[in-house]
């Protein structure tokens, strides 16, 4: 708990800092630029394309986003490859037992069999004593690495937040173009009041 007070502190002071950095608003950002969109190319993407299209220009201005980025996605990189290998070298151990158990079911002999069956068991659960600390270590290396991800998300939501406000500031509506129209919208309605009056 009081790891994570320390990791909110300082990515409050870090956002904090980010913020106060003293940028030109008289024109917006090129992500923040009023453009004419396809609309099948809208329907098209994800939820998170614009928040992760602002990161992304961010880590452009500020390089460490982008090495912490690379370094997460090597360690889970690394992660997934170490899993896969534990998966495959436990995969032909569990399939060697239940092959062996096979076997062991052809055997006539009861007395035997029995004697077998006893073999194969013990040999299973001294298998399974030996990975207890891999898989514990497994599961470990999982919350770690989730941890990681949601902090990095974090930063990304907070950091990105920040222009969002900021392009709310550059580029407020202003209301006086719709009162402008609805004078003209107006007009035409009397218009063609009028015009009725006179069919009549």
């Amino acid at each position: 708990m009081k790891n994570n007070v320390i990791k909110i502190s300082i990515l409050l002071v870090s956002v904090f800092i980010f913020s106060c950095k003293k940028k030109d608003k008289a024109k917006p950002e090129s992500f923040m630029e009023e453009k004419v969109l396809d609309v099948s190319s809208i329907t098209k993407r994800t939820y998170s394309d614009m928040l992760d299209n602002i990161f992304n220009e961010l880590q452009e201005e500020y390089p460490q986003f982008d090495k912490i980025e690379k370094e997460i996605d090597l360690l889970k990189k690394m992660r997934n490859d170490s899993n896969a290998y534990f998966l495959k070298y436990n995969g032909h151990n569990e399939t060697y037992y239940n092959v062996a158990n096979l076997h062991i079911e052809q055997i006539t002999d009861s007395v035997l069999k029995s004697r077998m069956h006893l073999l194969i068991d013990s040999s299973k659960r001294s298998y399974y004593e030996s990975i207890q600390s891999y898989r514990f270590y497994n599961s470990q290396l999982d919350t770690a690495i989730a941890e990681l991800n949601d902090w990095f998300e974090v930063l990304k939501i907070t950091t990105t937040l920040n222009k969002i406000h900021e392009y709310q500031q550059v580029n407020q509506f202003d209301t006086s173009s719709l009162i402008k129209l609805k004078d003209k919208v107006n007009i035409a309605a009397g218009s063609l009041d009028s015009l009725i009056k006179i069919l009549d």
